[in-house]
């Protein structure tokens, strides 16, 4: 059995869990929703790409994207993801 402040510590980690399931799969199909038959890097910067299918394509993409989005905004994001469950874990020492 958890004491009350881990408890809070737990719940604040799976909402963690959460907020990056749904981001990610926002990401997903928002990139999903994109495809149009081209991929590839010449693509990105207005080129013509070639022809692949829809997973090699959201392969690319995904890492593209989360390449940008954590060498941008890694100063965010680190601290957001340590926060929740530091909220958690003082309200449950608040209520012990």
């Amino acid at each position: 059995m958890l004491t009350k402040p881990f408890k809070y510590l737990v719940i604040g980690l799976f909402v963690n869990f959460v907020i990056l399931f749904i981001a990610g799969s926002v990401l997903v199909v928002s990139v999903a929703l994109s495809y149009n038959g081209r991929c590839g890097v010449f693509y990105f910067f207005g080129g013509q790409g070639r022809p692949c299918p829809l997973l090699e394509y959201l392969k690319e993409e995904l890492w593209f994207n989360l390449i940008a989005i954590f060498s941008f905004l890694w100063w965010l994001i680190l601290p957001a993801f340590l926060v929740i469950p530091g909220i958690g874990y003082l309200i449950g020492r608040l209520r012990k």
